[in-house]
């Protein structure tokens, strides 16, 4: 039996993987001398201001706490998780102080944008693939089907799937930016093919 938690953690990870994908193309156009989508950086920032922390981490959270509960043997992996959380938490901020400074002066602070935005990326996409694997899989594979209906159940009285719908969506330049994304990209985000100027999505 699946876990609905699960599946939602799985597809926000897809959905920042994303949003990943389009700070990428941000970077490659400051490099390249083009003017970047200043709206679309801040709504990226803000996204990964927000959300994460409302609706994506509380049910890492409650998991990982269960799997401990159940397996002791966890806990090296829990505190491995909250350091995780804190590495990602630093280099956010990190990049959103540099988005508002690029937006403000975009002549100035092009170097600090670019070295925050790389540090992120790198920094975020290395987490998930951490949790996909020895965090996911493993409490797949330990809780049992009674224990997922009881962790489901739980933050179904906790999160209201319409706001956590409307606050994952409410982003009116990430979805046009996401709508003009290449076919190309598969379920992760990750480009097959070249990338193109889209500085005025």
């Amino acid at each position: 039996m699946g876990s609905q938690a699960l599946d939602d953690l799985r597809a926000e990870h897809r959905f920042m993987g994303k949003l990943l994908d389009l700070l990428q193309e941000q970077v490659r156009l400051i490099g390249e001398d083009k003017r970047p989508n200043e709206e679309l950086l801040l709504e990226i920032a803000q996204y990964f201001t927000s959300f994460p922390d409302l609706f994506h981490h509380p049910k890492e959270d409650l998991i990982f706490h269960r799997l401990a509960a159940l397996h002791p043997g966890a806990a090296g992996t829990i505190q491995a998780l909250e350091a995780e959380h804190e590495d990602t938490g630093r280099e956010l901020k990190r990049l959103v102080r540099a988005v508002v400074k690029l937006v403000l002066d975009p002549e100035a602070d092009q170097d600090r944008f670019l070295s925050a935005a790389l540090a992120f990326m790198e920094t975020e996409r290395r987490h998930m693939a951490w949790e996909e694997k020895s965090f996911f899989e493993v409490a797949e594979k330990r809780i049992s089907p009674q224990e997922w209906e009881g962790i489901d159940r739980q933050l179904r009285g906790f999160i209201k799937p319409l706001c956590q719908r409307e606050a994952q969506t409410g982003y009116e330049r990430i979805e046009r930016a996401l709508q003009a994304w290449p076919c190309s990209h598969d379920d992760h985000g990750s480009a097959e093919g070249g990338t193109d100027n889209r500085a005025n999505l």
